[in-house]
């Protein structure tokens, strides 16, 4: 079994950082038959995100292989946080969480049950119970993430380094660059040498080393991330992917507001624009959030499917003037099914085979087992349950 935690900078220097974090996350998986992918969130932390969408796309890549998604947060938070989740307020959408786990809750060893509450503390033991860290840390660049690396490193965690040689070398030469003394203090600060000591070889106080050495740090940062736009090869959206809608089941206010925060992370993180949605549900609440929360999104499309078959041109033509507005197209998938239960199975799996993302409800639906299926002998679709329960 493998436990992977990813550590990274919030700044992201290089345009190829999601193919190489995904990459490596299909590493642990082909190696190991049970992964646990574990995350402290830090919400808005670009590494953070597209280290979730790593680990979702190597579950959806790896059917056969047991992958979970676990959410690790403070002892004292553990069950106000599975409230969130619930409730759609946890910054987080809980249908891409498998897990909520905390130091010390359900756990007899003694040595978890005396975990602090500080993020630091977290991650510590985070760590502690890793057997890999996929690591985006250009060490020179002195990022406050740093000493999780070097706690891996102590530990004897397997370290995959998803850095890009290219930019290294912007920092290799954005050392070279630093004046007027920074150079030098990032050079001792590097070897180890303390603030105080580096202060007496120069003959000034700790205090103006620290300037010295922060006025650096944001030099050097700012020298890697213009070299690395000059050179094309700053962090740039993915191409859109796109989404289906189905088996949502009846509307009610937590349900609404857990498809809300799904499309809202999609959106945001994986740049979704594009949505098939069963017609069925063109009139419901699930319309209306969708509307509100692709508002403003360029180039966003919202699809209306059915399957109707024996509808003549006049017949469709009607059925499509019923549906757009609010859909910006209606689709026909023309599959001739008998049977009521056949043919909502056909359309469930032509929308799967099309899709990265399936937005659904799995609780008490009588296709579950299906849709799963389905997913699993996919092209490598993600399955987001908006029924989802966490203990």
């Amino acid at each position: 079994m493998a436990i992977c935690t990813f550590v990274g900078h919030n700044a992201l220097y290089d345009d190829d950082i999601y193919k190489r974090t995904v990459g490596a996350a299909f590493e642990v998986a082909k190696q190991n038959d049970t992964v646990e992918f574990q995350f402290f969130w830090k919400g808005k932390h670009s590494f953070s995100r597209i280290s979730l969408v790593a680990a979702l796309d190597a579950k959806a890549h790896f059917p056969q292989k047991e992958i979970t998604i676990t959410l690790v947060t403070r002892p004292n938070h553990y069950n106000q946080l599975l409230q969130e989740l619930q409730q759609g307020d946890a910054g987080i959408p809980a249908c891409l969480i498998d897990k909520v786990i905390a130091p010390g809750v359900g756990d007899t060893h003694r040595s978890n049950r005396n975990i602090g509450t500080g993020v630091n503390m977290i991650e510590r033991w985070m760590l502690s119970r890793s057997t890999h860290l996929i690591s985006y840390l250009y060490l020179a660049l002195y990022d406050e993430e740093n000493w999780q690396y070097e706690y891996a490193e102590k530990k004897g965690v397997t370290i995959l380094d998803v850095c890009s040689e290219l930019t290294m070398q912007f920092v290799r030469d954005g050392f070279a660059s630093l004046k007027d003394g920074q150079g030098l203090v990032l050079a001792e600060r590097q070897a180890g040498s303390t603030r105080k000591e580096i202060g007496e070889r120069l003959g000034i106080s700790s205090g103006a080393v620290k300037t010295i050495e922060q006025k650096a740090i944001r030099a050097l940062r700012w020298y890697v991330i213009t070299r690395a736009s000059e050179n094309g090869h700053s962090w740039k959206p993915q191409e859109p992917d796109v989404c289906s809608i189905f088996s949502l089941g009846p509307v009610t206010c937590q349900s609404l507001c857990l498809f809300g925060q799904a499309v809202r992370f999609l959106v945001e993180t994986y740049g979704v624009n594009r949505f098939h949605i069963i017609s069925d549900y063109c009139s419901s609440g699930y319309m209306s959030m969708l509307k509100r929360e692709t508002k403003g999104v360029p180039h966003a499309c919202i699809i209306g499917v059915a399957n109707m078959p024996d509808m003549d041109e006049q017949e469709w033509g009607d059925y499509k003037a019923q549906h757009i507005p609010p859909c910006n197209r209606v689709e026909n998938l023309n599959i001739p099914v008998s049977g009521a239960r056949r043919e909502e199975l056909s359309v469930l799996a032509h929308l799967i085979e099309h899709s990265k993302f399936c937005l659904c409800n799995l609780s008490e639906n009588m296709f579950a087992g299906d849709i799963r299926y389905y997913v699993a002998k996919s092209r490598g679709a993600v399955l987001l349950d908006i029924g989802k329960k966490h203990t």
